[in-house]
């Protein structure tokens, strides 16, 4: 069901971005494979997240004590507060960077929900379908 969603979502749209797939389909994990990964003694797995606002992202809830989180987000106040917010992941290093594609200075969009901020200009067809910026 899920590999024909995505068949279907990639060959019906000229680029897949414009499908608004299913937010990270690959970790969508089942209990089976969560305990084969907490089983194999794979700690740490490390997750480096560029825009990491609010944390690790729910779908890692599962398998949380097994990942070292390291985060960059453009709010030194967010990195500050999650830096010293207690947590149960193996180990969280966040970083008060912003990172873009070249190392110049750059326009830095901010929206009413922090989190979609970028340096980027939203697709208007998926701000529409979010609510808007």
């Amino acid at each position: 069901m899920i590999n024909r969603f995505i068949t279907d979502a990639i060959f019906r749209h000229r680029n897949p971005s414009f499908a608004v797939l299913p937010y990270n389909l690959n970790w969508m994990l089942s209990n089976r494979v969560i305990r084969i990964l907490r089983d194999a003694d794979l700690a740490p797995i490390t997750v480096v997240d560029v825009g990491c606002r609010g944390g690790l992202p729910d779908e890692l809830f599962p398998i949380r004590k097994m990942v070292h989180h390291i985060g960059f987000d453009a709010d030194a106040q967010e990195c500050d507060r999650m830096n010293s917010e207690p947590h149960d992941l193996h180990s969280r290093n966040i970083f008060p960077v912003f990172v873009g594609s070249h190392d110049s200075e750059s326009d830095f969009n901010l929206f009413k929900s922090r989190a979609d901020s970028s340096a980027l200009q939203p697709d208007k067809r998926f701000a529409a379908l979010f609510g808007g910026r």
